[in-house]
């Protein structure tokens, strides 16, 4: 995302600073709460899966054909444990908090900007374009939420899209796909879209940490090629 904005070599000649900085900040409120709020969807998740089954066969069996669709013997298969309901059970929270991040910082960016001169503003872009780390986040995390929009919504269709259990069949895709149906009922598209899209941009932001400071141990290919470089101007010198 931070690629397509014009970057001149001057910090007072960035143009479009005020539509930058706001994205910038709007697109970290909605990331920030997507992060809180699918951890919270994922413990949650998890309580679920591993929580010791219910002495009572009749509660057990209830909650089994509420989560998942499915029905059968209640000590045999916990409720939460269906494949496929993972995912969907993180989108509710992650579509929430990352609603209430970007409502969060739609109020602190003109508070914390009021009566600013438009030099500030253009300082503030030009540096968020200027950092490096700060552009690779960014795309990172601006594909990770296509990906995350773009399962999201085609998980959303299958699950709605008339494959019941008998058209379905009895395998793991019929497993996910009621499992699917059963958390995402009553969940309008956007909010799934806006729920994926958290996950998705999360996800990318564990990617980027895990490509750049584990893989790539904080080095950056150009930063390689110049200590290459140095090292062979230094000996030509020498």
């Amino acid at each position: 995302m931070s690629t397509l904005w014009p970057h001149p070599p001057y910090a007072e000649d960035q143009p479009h600073a005020h539509t930058i900085l706001t994205t910038h900040v709007l697109f970290r409120g909605f990331q920030s709460g997507a992060l809180l709020g699918s951890t919270v969807g994922l413990a949650h998740y998890a309580y679920r899966s591993f929580r010791p089954l219910s002495s009572s066969p009749s509660s057990t069996t209830s909650t089994l054909t509420t989560a998942s669709g499915l029905s059968g013997s209640a000590s045999k298969v916990r409720p939460a444990r269906v494949s496929g309901v993972g995912f969907a059970t993180i989108l509710r929270p992650s579509s929430t908090a990352s609603l209430l991040g970007i409502l969060a910082m739609s109020i602190a960016l003109p508070l914390r900007m009021r009566g600013r001169e438009d030099i500030e503003w253009c300082d503030r872009s030009w540096r968020l374009l200027e950092n490096k780390g700060q552009v690779e986040v960014d795309s990172w995390s601006l594909s990770g939420a296509v990906v995350g929009v773009v399962a999201a919504l085609r998980l959303m269709r299958d699950s709605g899209s008339g494959r019941s259990a008998e058209s379905a069949g009895s395998g793991e895709r019929s497993r996910m796909l009621r499992g699917m149906s059963a958390v995402t009922v009553g969940m309008r598209m956007w909010r799934v879209a806006l729920g994926g899209a958290g996950i998705g941009a999360s996800m990318g932001l564990l990617g980027y940490l895990g490509w750049r400071y584990g893989v790539m141990r904080g080095r950056r290919w150009n930063d390689e090629i110049g200590d290459a470089e140095g090292v062979r101007g230094a000996k030509l010198v020498g």
